[in-house]
């Protein structure tokens, strides 16, 4: 698991479990389970911030300079989409996350097999 492209809350809970990823965690002040701690307000900054990234990102006129081999252009990504539990400013106690299983867990549960 890459650390900066798969910082989302889908993989959350397995995060621990990647080497890379948890020595990334603990080398950049990351909170265990952040997706899981935060607020939704932050959520919506995030989104926000997402928002204002794609304006930026125009994917026709990008796929028309592909075509026409003329260069892409090359966005850099702000800081709260590599490092958001540093903008965060209400991150939950881990002893207040109450842990259900996710969208993603419930739609692939069937894939766990008891052996």
């Amino acid at each position: 698991m890459n650390s900066g492209r798969f910082n989302i809350p889908q993989f959350e809970y397995y995060r621990e479990f990647d080497k890379t990823t948890a020595e990334f965690d603990k080398a950049n002040g990351r909170p265990k389970y952040f997706w899981y701690r935060v607020d939704k307000l932050f959520l919506k900054e995030m989104s926000k911030a997402d928002g204002e990234l794609r304006k930026e990102f125009n994917d026709e006129e990008q796929l028309d300079n592909f075509l026409m081999g003329k260069p892409i252009k090359k966005l850099t990504p702000p800081d709260i989409f590599k490092f958001p539990w540093k903008y965060a400013d209400n991150i939950k106690a881990e002893s207040e996350i109450k842990f259900g299983k996710t969208l993603w867990q419930k739609f692939t549960s069937f894939l766990m097999i008891d052996l």
